[in-house]
């Protein structure tokens, strides 16, 4: 990041511009900080803020220890930004078809209940998903639609444990915003960005659970 350190008083005059900028308005309508004025938008209590800030910071040790394990089997004296990315193991040569993606998520959600599965199988048979890579298709993966829709899914599939994991997440998205469409009135019909991962990054876990307990 050394790059950076070159523009360091374009960026820290930039960076107290902002926080006037935000204190202003923050004051300007009331609000007892920039932070609460910040978090009103959605709806999150100062204290959930807080808490996330504490609960990382307890666990960096832990993160320490990642790092340092990945430093020892990288064989290097010092880990720089970019050996972070850099895999530890072989990838697996492992191939799943689609089919075998699709029936191995539905395993992995099961703890969800089966009126989760059930919504899920049905929307994963009746064209919830574009599943392969195509012609000035967008990279990438991605849930959308709208109220009073179906959620829809675009996948670039590969055949790889990657491609797995990546449909549990989108799924996720994609039942989230299945039940908010069906719970909810319009008005309210979405979710704030706040929650928007949480049911992606569960479903993920869950698949993680499933394949360990296979393996």
């Amino acid at each position: 990041y050394e790059t950076y350190g070159k523009f360091a008083n374009t960026i820290a005059s930039t960076f107290s511009a902002s926080v006037k900028k935000d204190a202003f308005y923050a004051q300007a309508r009331h609000y007892s900080s920039a932070l609460a004025a910040s978090l009103d938008g959605d709806n999150v209590p100062l204290t959930v803020y807080h808490q996330l800030i504490k609960t990382v910071r307890r666990y960096l040790p832990l993160f320490y220890r990642y790092l340092e394990l990945r430093r020892r089997m990288l064989k290097l004296d010092e880990l720089h930004m970019y050996d972070v990315y850099v895999p530890l193991l072989p990838e697996s040569q492992q191939k799943y078809s689609y089919q075998e993606a699709k029936q191995t998520v539905l395993q992995a959600i099961h703890p969800l209940g089966q009126q989760y599965a059930q919504i899920l199988a049905n929307g994963l048979e009746s064209g919830w998903v574009d599943v392969y890579e195509n012609k000035g298709k967008t990279s990438g993966a991605y849930s959308s639609g709208v109220d009073g829709s179906a959620p829809y899914m675009l996948l670039n599939y590969q055949e790889n444990i990657n491609g797995v994991f990546t449909l549990a997440h989108e799924a996720g998205h994609s039942m989230h915003s299945y039940f908010t469409w069906h719970n909810q009135p319009y008005v309210y019909g979405n979710y704030r960005i706040f929650v928007a991962e949480v049911a992606s990054t569960v479903n993920e876990n869950l698949l993680v659970d499933y394949l360990l307990s296979k393996a």
